[in-house]
């Protein structure tokens, strides 16, 4: 597998179910890697995002703290009209490097003034 930064796996949260949420383990691969049986291929547009690290403790704390960030900004966490999401942060992104103790936490984000018009 061409894998461009094996020491590096993110982990993608969508919380587009009532009961749960949708969880992808991904490495990012060359354009030219064939997708192999049982995979699945996932583009990730480029986004703006919300960047932060989780150094350790509860996860919980560390994604209330984003909440409340976003409270106070202008942005809100971007989401498609086109799917129901059911959590304050319906789309987490997170980056691991292999043995380090934190992680990034990456949550797309959008100008709260910011609007889409389709044609």
């Amino acid at each position: 597998m061409d894998i461009k930064e094996p020491h590096v796996r993110y982990g993608l949260s969508y919380h587009t179910r009532p009961d749960g949420f949708v969880y992808y383990s991904v490495f990012h691969v060359s354009e030219e890697q064939e997708v192999p049986p049982g995979f699945v291929e996932f583009v990730i547009p480029e986004m703006t995002y919300l960047v932060t690290a989780h150094e350790g403790g509860s996860i919980e704390a560390t994604y209330m703290q984003v909440n409340e960030w976003l409270e106070f900004s202008e942005y809100v966490p971007y989401t498609s009209d086109d799917q129901p999401y059911y959590d304050a942060l319906p789309i987490k992104h997170e980056k691991y490097e292999t043995d380090a103790e934190r992680f990034e936490i990456r949550i797309p984000i959008i100008n709260k003034n910011y609007k889409i018009v389709l044609r």
